[in-house]
């Protein structure tokens, strides 16, 4: 099992959180276009948290409960709230776009190769316009509610890939918390084995619950040894069109990147 990745020189090493760590929760009377102070950035002590709905699959409560796949980070707030540029970057979408539901601000960060996104999504306000450069700490605009009308900010981590550098579609999403997100927690991950059947020499089934509240979980991955070595399972090669369909483990960036199509305006899902 493993959190998602560490920093690197893919983000930005010290970034602040979309909310500065509540800010404006703890000091009421800050002047929002005062930004968020750089003693905030880059430290886990000021995040967001509580995250109401963290990245990854989900039962998603306004709908009866159906599956989803939440790709970004729920963070309950009231409308109204200030948020922050994570990084340095360029504004690319303010406000309302016709590929998304609700206004939003997409921020593109540059890197020596490519770049990523930060999505902030169900604003009521944006405080920029397409084409301006921000600093990291920015105000850029402020949350609002979801169309269920669950106030909150919903915000995305886009992850360019080098095949196709400067990509902001939604196969690109990556958990945000612990990945570029400063996240620090003690919480331990509880793994009950279930059941473990072998019907054959070369069949092995096993049932395990995952029980953790952390935020950075990314991974969950069974290996088998045999005697010294650990034996390679046929499920980890992707098949012919590049897909995991029975593999040994859970990894929900890899899911998300396999199974959400490119473009979804131009897919022929008839």
């Amino acid at each position: 099992m493993s959190p998602a990745p560490s920093y690197s020189v893919r983000y930005d090493p010290s970034p602040a959180w979309p909310l500065c760590g509540r800010l404006k929760e703890a000091y009421p009377d800050w002047v929002d276009a005062d930004g968020c102070p750089s003693s905030r950035f880059g430290s886990s002590k000021y995040s967001d948290e509580p995250i109401n709905s963290p990245f990854g699959p989900r039962q998603l409560y306004s709908e009866s409960l159906r599956y989803d796949f939440h790709r970004g980070i729920d963070l309950s707030c009231v409308t109204g709230t200030p948020l922050f540029a994570i990084a340095d970057g360029t504004v690319q979408k303010a406000g309302v776009d016709s590929s998304y539901s609700d206004p939003l601000v997409q921020l593109r960060h540059h890197r020596e190769e490519g770049c990523y996104h930060s999505n902030y999504l169900h604003l009521s306000a944006a405080n920029v316009s397409v084409g301006d450069s921000v600093v990291k700490g920015q105000l850029v605009g402020y949350s609002g509610a979801s169309g269920s009308g669950y106030e909150h900010l919903h915000f995305e981590l886009r992850d360019s890939p080098p095949e196709d550098p400067y990509s902001a579609w939604q196969r690109d999403c990556v958990n945000p918390v612990g990945t570029l997100l400063p996240y620090s927690t003690t919480e331990i991950v509880t793994v009950d084995f279930v059941s473990v059947n072998m019907t054959t020499d070369a069949s092995l089934a096993v049932k395990v619950n995952i029980s953790t509240t952390r935020m950075d979980i990314n991974r969950v991955e069974i290996t088998v040894n045999d005697a010294q070595n650990i034996t390679e399972q046929p499920g980890n090669t992707p098949d012919a069109a590049g897909y995991h369909v029975y593999p040994s483990f859970v990894d929900f960036d890899l899911w998300n990147a396999e199974y959400t199509h490119k473009d979804s305006t131009s897919g022929d899902f008839t």
